[in-house]
């Protein structure tokens, strides 16, 4: 059995639902989409191919939100055929909420950087984030928790240490995960607050 290749067919799954479901919505790249990640996993739905959580915010205003960009380090993801922001702030109260959508390490072009540099390639994709964030008048230091997403878990060490030298007091979690680019060892999404 091709374990890979059956995780590429799943992520490509997941990445036409997504596309089908926000067409569906009216959702396009004049109206925007949502922050997304699309990675490969298993729901409660046994014969589930596609599992999508949303979060809702009542009574949002188009004022109160803004899809965050940060095109000297990263292109609009509609350039690849994906539909899905790259990040979102709400302003809600007193508080902005970021969501940053699963975040890798490219270029403005959407070319993957560092290729077989785990260490590298996240060192970039924080670059990203943090570029993602400061487009919402915030910076990485506001993250509240990181998800990761590693291709080979045996790139955990590396990971572990890194992170707990330079974010020791963000809490994140490390996953295994069959990301959408196989040039991508590592992925990574969070949520900030300020």
């Amino acid at each position: 059995m091709d374990i890979c290749g059956q995780y590429r067919r799943e992520l490509r799954s997941v990445v036409k639902a997504r596309n089908d479901f926000f067409r569906q919505q009216g959702l396009t790249i004049n109206t925007h989409f949502i922050a997304s990640t699309g990675i490969g996993g298993r729901s409660e739905t046994r014969n589930a191919c596609v599992a999508i959580d949303f979060l809702s915010v009542p009574d949002i205003t188009l004022e109160n939100q803004k899809f965050l960009e940060a095109l000297e380090h990263l292109n609009p993801t509609h350039e690849y055929g994906v539909a899905f922001e790259r990040g979102t702030r709400l302003k809600i109260g007193d508080k902005s909420r970021y969501f940053i959508s699963g975040t890798a390490s490219i270029d403005k072009h959407g070319d993957v950087l560092y290729l077989g540099d785990v260490r590298k390639q996240m060192e970039r994709l924080l670059e990203n984030i943090d570029a993602l964030l400061k487009d919402g008048e915030a910076c990485i230091e506001d993250t509240r928790y990181f998800i990761i997403y590693l291709r080979d878990i045996s790139d955990k060490e590396v990971v572990e240490k890194y992170m707990s030298e330079h974010y020791p007091d963000i809490p994140h979690i490390v996953l295994f995960a069959p990301v959408c680019r196989p040039q991508w060892l590592i992925e990574m999404e969070c949520i900030a607050e300020k």
